[in-house]
């Protein structure tokens, strides 16, 4: 299944909490695809909306961070394949040790790479990240 697909997101109001290595927001999105299901021979579209709402990240929470693009973040997400996505932009996404996942949005993945090394060292400081040795 392929589609081409609009996404709009925000997020405000962010307030980091150094003693209990938290970092609170708000946070809404919305997602609209047109897309062709070749085997059954249609098209169709399909609009998800999220929020806005409060969200808090815990970094001794976070197994793992990393940055994709946009189409990449929502096939993980969705398991739709997305051919263009407009804006293009780039997913900072934070794996939380019980499988959950958070995400962050930037224009361009430089600005995406600095606050997911930011967040990186947060998580270290506050003793999150992967047990894995390898």
């Amino acid at each position: 299944m392929d589609a081409k697909d609009f996404f709009e997101g925000s997020s405000g109001g962010f307030s980091a909490e150094a003693a209990s290595c938290k970092l609170r927001y708000r946070f809404g999105e919305s997602l609209v695809y047109n897309a062709t299901d070749a085997d059954a021979g249609f098209v169709y579209s399909k609009s998800i909306f999220f929020g806005p709402r409060d969200s808090i990240v815990s970094f001794p929470q976070v197994a793992k961070i990393q940055v994709m693009p946009i189409g990449d973040w929502f096939t993980l997400r969705t398991g739709i394949r997305f051919q263009t996505i407009e804006p293009n932009i780039f997913a900072l996404v934070l794996t939380l040790t019980h499988g959950n996942r958070k995400s962050f949005y930037f224009a361009d993945p430089a600005t995406a790479d600095r606050v997911a090394k930011a967040m990186l060292r947060a998580v270290e400081l506050c003793g999150g990240g992967s047990t894995d040795p390898f």
